[in-house]
């Protein structure tokens, strides 16, 4: 982003380069313009930070100078920094000299990052979801840490960016069709390198058919009896549980589910009900009963 800014003022800025020679010494040297790439103080060997000079004498050279010592001497905007110069905090200077002998300098404590970041993200390849989600990074090996999380669902929405812990942005399925999708995933450190992945999803904004397959009528009942549900669901029921006078008292994770009742246990007049979840959380529920004894 910040590469982009600095393109925009490139030309004039970089037209110090070439202004003819000194022609009315005005005592000042060049201007100094810096642009960090990811993160304000943190630098590496690639992507560097962008360096501008301009005078109106014209700009003779460029000096980076790291810890005391000239590390690169530049006329054009090549990248500035060794690449195998140490990682750490440094004194960084930026010296530049017009075509009249004036000097003038920039001085920055920094931050010199060299490595790519290794991260974590969730959710995991191939996760069933529905709803809103997160795309996060949850872990994260990197000299400088992490600098943005970029993410969208693949042509589901515009790229949503975050600068700031908890390294997490929702993303809205319900924009997408159910089925197979992929999330985007750009993570920057403060230095500026960049991972860039893809985790595939399951959208299932659909939830769940149940009925009651077999059960007593709503009325009086004596013995303990059975109550079996059928339950489907494109992408697979997980669970399904029965609700005695609204709790939860027994699930099911196998196809059949059947449950049985002991109508002593819960007193003279009870309700009945069951529920059934997909992989994705969605939920269902059946009618109520209720019954006598």
């Amino acid at each position: 982003m910040k590469r982009m800014l600095a393109a925009v003022l490139a030309t004039t800025l970089i037209s110090g380069w070439f202004a003819a020679p000194a022609q009315a010494n005005d005592g000042v040297g060049p201007t100094i313009h810096v642009f960090y790439e990811e993160t304000d103080g943190y630098v590496s060997w690639f992507p560097s930070p962008s360096i501008y000079l301009f005078d109106d004498d014209g700009v003779r050279k460029g000096e980076v100078i790291l810890n005391g010592e000239v590390v690169n001497t530049f006329v054009n905007n090549d990248p500035m920094f060794p690449k195998d110069y140490p990682q750490g905090p440094v004194d960084m200077t930026i010296r530049a000299y017009d075509m009249a002998g004036n000097i003038s300098e920039y001085h920055r404590r920094v931050v010199v990052d060299q490595d790519t970041p290794t991260v974590t993200l969730a959710p995991a390849n191939n996760t069933v979801v529905r709803g809103w989600i997160y795309a996060s990074v949850t872990s994260i090996r990197d000299y400088s840490g992490m600098g943005s999380l970029t993410s969208a669902i693949v042509k589901g929405d515009y790229n949503v960016t975050t600068r700031k812990a908890p390294w997490r942005i929702a993303l809205n399925t319900r924009k997408v069709a159910d089925g197979k999708h992929a999330i985007f995933y750009a993570v920057d450190d403060k230095a500026g390198h960049s991972v860039y992945a893809e985790r595939a999803i399951w959208v299932d904004n659909t939830a769940p058919t149940i009925s009651l397959a077999k059960a007593p009528r709503a009325g009086k009942v004596s013995k303990t009896f059975a109550v079996t549900a059928k339950a489907a669901d494109r992408w697979g029921v997980a669970k399904v549980q029965l609700l005695v006078n609204g709790k939860v008292v027994k699930t099911d994770t196998k196809a059949g589910y059947t449950f049985k009742i002991n109508p002593k246990k819960y007193g003279k007049k009870f309700t009945v009900r069951l529920r059934a979840y997909d992989r994705a959380g969605n939920v269902t529920y059946t009618v109520t009963r209720t019954y006598r004894r």
